[in-house]
Parts: structure tokens; sequence; C-alpha cells
């Protein structure tokens, strides 16, 4: 009988840093063949198309929570898929709305799945949750999305990434707040993503199951919009849209094309906007030029996209992406 496959859960709020962190590690000797499993809360898969430049096999899926019954059934084919690849470990990169009490629930059902497939001999062995913290917007959203409260309690490994963006006594407290939610987990600071691997391996606890029922329900979903953006756009106009969604998104992220048909990224956290150009590996895995935007008021947020677009493109229609 072949080895099982470990896997470890990462979690963390919107625009956290998981995917950089994610990239981070898949650059590291991790001494396994590795499987990846890239969720996304919007329909876009801007995650994949970023992550996908390294020798391991992954999976995409978008459109909703993991945890959430909407795609529970792509969940598991999907786990099921990968006990077919040639892999010792499994990372898995939660939406950023993901509610990870439901986790372990998931992996019961997969061993029941597994009973009608006797030809896959392998099953999973849960590691553990690990949990991202941006350090600047953590307070901003901490109340609103109560998908942060959980991630955080569930985890045995704490990562607060972008500690170089706010000062000595802003850490400290909010060290101190995660320590109310969660007195024994070990919290590791950072910049842009970047933890050793052999941390993982030490601090992350399968004891601290994700057992529970998720608040991840098809009732339950956050503001979500769908820009198309085919035709090229001005990179200051395009800037200035931004600008005017910076009161009512909590994260933007999505391709373009600027006035001189580069693709560009945009990826929009907070107040924090920043546009690059698209690399050539996520040029060749496959970009689509949409934007995806989630807010935090499902009843105005549809109107607040389209008055900001208005304001900036008075004589450019919207276009939503069903």
């Amino acid at each position: 009988m072949e080895n099982n496959v470990d896997l470890y859960l990462i979690t963390g709020f919107l625009g956290a840093g998981k995917t950089t962190f994610l990239q981070n590690l898949l650059t590291q000797p991790l001494g396994s063949r590795v499987g990846v499993i890239i969720n996304e809360f919007g329909q876009l898969g801007v995650d994949g198309a970023i992550l996908k430049k390294g020798d391991f096999e992954m999976v995409e899926i978008n459109n909703g929570s993991i945890f959430c019954s909407c795609i529970k059934g792509d969940f598991i084919a999907g786990l099921l898929a990968m006990l077919g690849q040639p892999i010792d470990l499994m990372l898995i990169e939660a939406s950023g709305m993901a509610d990870p009490f439901g986790m372990q629930g998931f992996l019961e059902n997969l061993d029941g799945a597994l009973d009608h497939h006797p030809e896959i001999k392998r099953r999973y062995t849960w590691k553990g949750s690990v949990c991202l913290i941006d350090a600047l917007y953590f307070d901003d959203y901490f109340g609103s999305f109560p998908a942060l409260e959980k991630q955080v309690q569930k985890s045995s490994l704490i990562i607060v990434n972008k500690t170089d963006l706010v000062e000595p006594a802003q850490l400290d407290a909010l060290h101190a707040e995660l320590r109310k939610l969660n007195s024994d987990a070990r919290i590791h600071d950072t910049t842009f993503g970047r933890v050793p691997w052999e941390l993982l391996r030490q601090a992350v606890d399968p004891a601290r199951g994700a057992v529970g029922d998720t608040i991840n329900t098809c009732d339950v979903r956050p503001a979500y919009y769908s820009l198309g953006l085919a035709e090229s756009i001005a990179t200051e106009s395009f800037t200035a849209f931004l600008k005017a969604m910076a009161s009512d998104a909590v994260r933007v992220k999505g391709f373009f094309r600027d006035e001189n048909s580069r693709s560009m990224y945009a990826d929009v956290v907070g107040r924090s906007i920043s546009l690059r150009p698209v690399t050539a590996a996520e040029e060749a895995h496959g970009v689509k030029y949409e934007l995806d935007l989630i807010g935090s008021d499902p009843d105005s947020f549809e109107q607040s996209v389209e008055n900001a677009w208005q304001s900036v493109f008075p004589e450019r229609a919207i276009i939503r992406c069903d």
C-alpha cells in the first residue's frame, strides 16, 4: 500500500497573503511530491494563474467556500482526484471567507466516498491548520466577518504577515487580541509571507481539529461582483475607479489590459492598491480580463460598484460577468 498523504489547511482573511505564503513555501525543499488545492470565493481563479509556475499538481475550486454545501461536491472530487496523483503532501489554500470548522467533517465524508473507490488505497492524514493574519487590516475586518475569528480559533500556527506596515505598539496589541482568541497557538511574525517549511512541520498540530458546524452556507455569502474588462483601459483611469471603490470593497483582484495593451494584474486590499505586469508564467496559464470585487454589504454593493464605474467612465457601459 502506498503511503498516505499529509494534509495541511491554509486559512486567512481576504488579502492576508496566503498565495504569496504558498508561493514562498513551494520554492523550498519540502522533501515531498506536492499537491495543491486553491479555493477562491470569486469565479475568476486569479490565485491559480499566479501560483502555477512550479512542478506540482494543482486543482482550482472557485465561486464559493469549499466548506459550503454549494461546492462541497467539487471539493470532495478534487481531494479524490489528488489521491490518484503521485503526491505525498497536500496543501489546501482556503478562500479568505472560509470557516474551517467543517474540515474534519469533510474528511469523514471523503472516507465514505472512498468506500466506492476500492482502487484508491491511500487516505489523507490531517496535519492541522495554519492561519495568516494581515497585521495592517485585521482590526478593520474582524468584527464584520465571523469567519475570521473561526480561522484564528482553529489554527495551531498563526502567521502575522505584513508586520513591516505597522508600528511595534500596534503589533503588540494585535498579538494580545489573537491570544484572547487562541491562547495556545504559536504566533510567528513575518513579511511577504516568508515562513520556513520546518516551522510548519514543527508547529502545526493535528490535535487542533477543525471540528464543528461551519457558518459557510449558500444563504450567508458576502457581496460579490465580477466585472468584465474586455477592452483596454487607461491605468490612470482604472486606478481612479479602484480608489472610488476603496470604502466599499474589502478585496479586489483581477486582470486587465492597459492603454499599451499590456496584460496587468490588479490587487487591492483595503486602501492598498497594487498594479503590475502579468508574468510569462501567468500568461501561459491563461488569464481572463475580469475583476473580482468583494464587499461587506450585499444590499448596496452592486450599486456601489456601478456608481463608482460611472463616475470614472460615464460613457463606457459596465459589463457584469455571470
